[in-house]
């Protein structure tokens, strides 16, 4: 297994013979003990961990499963389940919900037991959009003022944004809010209409080119008749609506075959 939906699949169902021998990545984190969460340093590592998988692109975090080094990596060993009574996934959200900056969203964290007393904490962390980046965290300086920092997760490893890098990403960010118009809702509302029309008809399609190319309608190939089939059937059940009048109109006419 390979990828985070099928890692996150065999979790949900338990089959943690699947995930043995897997090596930690970007993507992957396993840990072997719960987060003290009654104590700050605990609750700020959760936050870490949970951030840098946010600003990385997702993540999975698993609690309750062993690692051991191989060959410079740290490899899925053991299953080693926590005690319940020590987790609380609520506890985990809410602190997750106010320290953790912008809040991240659809956030799965959900209990997969292994016996009675025991299983493993899942928690699931979604790909957001780039304009919810980055995610911060709170941080201090020597003297105990406060401020954030950003934890990035690479490899299978998490190290912290330095400020020269965060100077220029923060740089980027104001300049582009501040100098740059950004494209209005109803234009950001028909470019994804119109990446989706393009996935439902992609100008690369056989049949497409047969009618670019003027091949001869008496003598269709039954691959691109099939083809229109389906792409018509795929028309009909989807609501194509876009805001610009004359995109509106022009798609209108297409899907009615005016």
């Amino acid at each position: 297994m390979t990828d985070l939906a099928t890692v996150y699949q065999a979790a949900l169902h338990g089959q943690w013979d699947r995930l043995l021998g897997l090596p930690e990545t970007s993507w992957l984190d396993v840990k072997s003990s719960i987060y003290a969460l009654e104590q700050p340093g605990p609750r700020a590592e959760l936050c870490k961990d949970v951030d840098a998988m946010a600003n990385a692109q997702r993540g999975l975090l698993l609690i309750g499963l062993r690692t051991e080094l191989v060959d410079g990596r740290e490899i899925i060993s053991e299953l080693k389940p926590v005690p319940q009574r020590l987790i609380d996934p609520g506890r985990h959200r809410k602190i997750l919900m106010e320290q953790v900056r912008p809040p991240v969203r659809e956030l799965h964290i959900e209990w997969v037991p292994c016996g009675e007393d025991s299983g493993v904490l899942v928690l699931h962390i979604p790909p957001r959009p780039s304009t919810d980046k980055p995610f911060v965290v709170p941080a201090a300086d020597p003297k105990g003022r406060e401020g954030v920092a950003v934890p990035v997760r690479s490899g299978d490893d998490t190290s912290w944004l330095k400020p020269a890098e965060l100077q220029r990403l923060l740089a980027l960010g104001w300049s582009s809010s501040n100098g740059t118009p950004r494209p209005s809702a109803t234009a950001t509302a028909d470019q994804t209409t119109a990446a989706r029309l393009l996935q439902l008809v992609p100008l690369d399609a056989p049949w497409i080119k047969h009618l670019r190319n003027g091949g001869p309608f008496h003598r269709v190939p039954t691959a691109v008749g099939d083809e229109v089939h389906d792409a018509a059937e795929a028309l009909e059940g989807e609501v194509l609506r876009f805001r610009d009048p004359g995109l509106a109109a022009a798609t209108e006419d297409f899907t009615s075959g005016s």
